[in-house]
């Protein structure tokens, strides 16, 4: 996960940092060799999120690592970010 989180530093996380987003891993199952990834900041609700995940992530991704068989690159609010919505909706 070290060599992931070092690619996304130097080759991805620059470019969506100039569009104030960034982007984060949510899982990595080596045994599985699944990767998730999530969107972050303005890049989760771009209209070009679906590009973005496609062609600037995706591509990238799977030519530096190979053995990743299974790979999801969310967008949208995460689950962490909706509960604590409605937490601060209830008034908790």
């Amino acid at each position: 996960m070290r060599e992931i989180e070092k690619f996304l530093d130097k080759e991805r996380r620059p470019e969506l940092r100039k569009h104030n987003g960034d982007i984060s891993i949510e899982e990595y199952d080596e045994k599985n060799s699944k990767l998730v990834l999530r969107l972050m900041g303005q890049c989760c609700t771009c209209p070009h999120s679906i590009d973005t995940s496609e062609n600037f992530i995706k591509i990238s991704v799977r030519e530096k690592f190979p053995e990743i068989k299974i790979l999801h690159v969310n967008a949208g609010a995460s689950k962490e970010f909706i509960e604590i919505a409605k937490a601060y909706l209830r008034g908790k």
